[in-house]
């Protein structure tokens, strides 16, 4: 690496980086590790505005490929992140009778801007050009797995718990939980975790596909996850990233509107210097340098 591009990452961390979470850039992985060990990572209301801020601007950043969550390592804090701060948005949930600005119509306007806010935060993963891992150790829980279920693929320890746990304190999920598990999991065991609140373990979470892989270690993941990561990195990041547009697009489409949908798109990328570049680097079997350009 230059000089140059380690300049523009340590100035790329700086920027990104909050008291709440760390944003790491290397090999063209850009890793946002939850940081607030002496709260399980709990999210407070900053964390949204500044969690989605760092996701669009890793994703607008040419220099990354792909995107990792993860929290901080087990010593420090033994969970991924135990869901909403309920304090940090206690007064816009019930606001003081006492508020000038307490008038039900009013009250109900200003949360459902919040809440907007807070959905948006997730929905930038599912929708942003580069592919997002989640990396989960211990507690997963409430606003945890809004996060999570908005990534594209999962993987945990063994000691990872998962729990839709807004059922068990009367609140309705509302961040993204309720719209995609049932496409993750299934419709009856997304109904089951639901419905109860109750506590999943990664075997189970494995066994219905909530997670693609479960390790001994928050080390052992760590360490699969950065293999993973720079696998995918190595590709040309415009296959990639067309890769998931196309999947995300047919999740919303018939099988025959995304078959011309993806003979359209195609006709552009096949042209692609990235696409000359990948079959001459597998003739010469040699890396591919490419250009991240049509």
């Amino acid at each position: 690496m230059s000089s140059n591009q380690q300049g523009v990452e340590n100035n790329t961390k700086q920027n990104l980086s909050s008291e709440r979470f760390a944003v790491n850039i290397s090999n063209h992985v850009g890793t946002v590790v939850l940081n607030r060990p002496k709260k399980m990572n709990v999210m407070d209301k900053p964390f949204f505005s500044e969690f989605y801020q760092a996701i669009h601007r890793l994703n607008e950043s040419d220099d990354v490929y792909v995107i990792v969550l993860k929290s901080t390592p087990v010593d420090q804090c033994p969970h991924f992140s135990a869901g909403l701060d309920l304090k940090s948005v206690a007064s816009d949930i019930m606001p003081s009778a006492s508020d000038d600005e307490s008038s039900p119509a009013v009250a109900n306007l200003k949360l459902s801007k919040l809440i907007n806010e807070m959905q948006q935060a997730f929905r930038i993963l599912e929708t942003c050009k580069k592919p997002v891992i989640a990396a989960i150790n211990g507690m997963c829980i409430g606003g945890a797995i809004d996060m999570i279920l908005a990534a594209d693929f999962r993987v945990c320890t063994k000691d990872a718990i998962f729990s839709i746990r807004e059922t068990a304190v009367g609140i309705t999920a509302d961040l993204g939980t309720l719209n995609r598990i049932h496409r993750v999991v299934g419709k009856g065991f997304a109904r089951e975790m639901a419905f109860t609140a109750a506590d999943v373990k990664a075997d189970r979470a494995y066994h219905f596909g909530l997670v693609n892989q479960v390790f001994d270690s928050q080390k052992e993941m760590f360490e699969a996850v950065d293999k993973m990561a720079k696998t995918i990195a190595s590709h040309s990041p415009l296959i990639v990233q067309s890769t998931k547009h196309i999947m995300n697009h047919a999740e919303e489409h018939s099988i025959e509107d995304g078959l011309a949908y993806v003979k359209l798109w195609n006709s552009a990328f096949l042209k692609s210097d990235d696409l000359t570049e990948a079959f001459m680097s597998f003739m010469e079997k040699r890396r591919p340098k490419f250009k991240n350009k049509l």
